[in-house]
């Protein structure tokens, strides 16, 4: 147990309640702040103290985490669903980019020093290389991406002028819940490939299960996605944390387990290992999904020891586990 006082945003949410877990099971000090505007409307756990507030609270915000001593915030809160912000994209700038300026501005104000930030590959639109290292060129393809990637911009920016300290994790697709079933994802709607079959599964029935785009340029004609479980993430996200005890400016990493697998090869090894032959239905494209996202966490692995414990099997069973109980309440 360190002497940091942790905040995390959006920690009643899916990759936030499992940093809370992670922090609050180390004995550490956790603060959460949400407006539960994407998440359940009540805590999802009691592993830290929660504060009803949003990020862009400003004045009312600055002083909770003057009160609370906060020193480190790992960032989550977001709107990520990227249709959604096709369609309104007033909505995304002002949630995701501007609240979150906001809440850099409360965190300088109030002294926060360590701010680590969800980011997304969706900033590197589609890749011209098989694999996406920090070293690509950014270019968003959606009003999603395009947020996340000007507040990459800002926190390089201040981090340059040394007003804060600055890990940002790129990572691609989050996945998998905790192994003992008591946290998991809560989206609505769901969106994750992984969550939507296990709820097909477990719901049963005569519907069948949609892949979208079956004519990419990839080997079977779907799109190949790289999956991190979400426990790995979170402990890097601690791990990034540290690395500012040490060193001080704008630190980015993307953050993937290097191997991509195509929807149909999920599909195949969640009834491998659900033991089910779930029904699939072949549909069209959906706009806005690139071919391929795989990510090389090269520099990861080598500044701060990544290295995924997790499997594409454990993040299925894990998410099975979890939606099983939550069926059985």
């Amino acid at each position: 147990m360190g002497s940091d006082v942790y905040v995390v945003s959006g920690g009643n949410g899916y990759i936030g309640s499992h940093m809370c877990r992670f922090l609050h099971e180390r004995g550490e000090n956790v603060h959460i702040i949400d407006n539960y505007s994407t998440s359940p409307s009540k805590p999802t756990h009691s592993y830290g103290t929660f504060h009803h507030i949003d990020i862009g609270a400003g004045e009312e915000l600055c002083a909770l985490l003057k009160n609370i001593k906060a020193s480190c915030v790992f960032h989550f809160s977001a709107r990520a669903l990227v249709p959604e912000g096709e369609a309104d994209p007033f909505l995304y700038y002002r949630e995701n980019l501007i609240k979150t300026l906001m809440l850099l501005e409360s965190c300088h104000q109030a002294g926060v020093k360590k701010f680590v930030f969800s980011s997304t590959c969706a900033t590197f639109g589609v890749p011209d290389t098989e694999k996406i290292s920090e070293k690509n060129a950014q270019n968003p393809i959606n009003t999603y991406g395009n947020t996340k990637k000007l507040l990459e911009l800002a926190m390089r920016d201040l981090g340059e002028k040394k007003l804060m300290d600055f890990v940002i994790f790129r990572y691609f697709n989050a996945a998998g819940c905790s192994p003992d079933g008591k946290i998991g994802e809560n989206h609505d709607p769901e969106t994750h490939l992984i969550p939507n079959l296990c709820k097909s599964y477990l719901e049963g029935g005569e519907s069948t299960f949609k892949i979208f785009g079956t004519d990419y340029p990839t080997p079977d004609g779907t799109c190949i996605r790289d999956y991190i479980h979400v426990n790995d993430l979170v402990k890097t996200h601690f791990d990034g944390a540290n690395y500012l005890n040490e060193n001080h400016g704008f630190f980015d990493f993307n953050l993937g387990s290097s191997t991509g697998y195509s929807v149909k090869e999920v599909v195949d090894t969640f009834k491998k290992v659900s033991g089910s032959d779930l029904p699939v239905e072949l549909m069209g494209r959906r706009a806005g999904d690139p071919p391929q996202l795989v990510g090389d966490s090269s520099k990861a692995k080598e500044v701060l020891g990544f290295n995924p414990q997790m499997t594409l099997e454990d993040s299925i069973t894990h998410t099975l586990n979890y939606f099983r109980l939550k069926k059985d309440k």
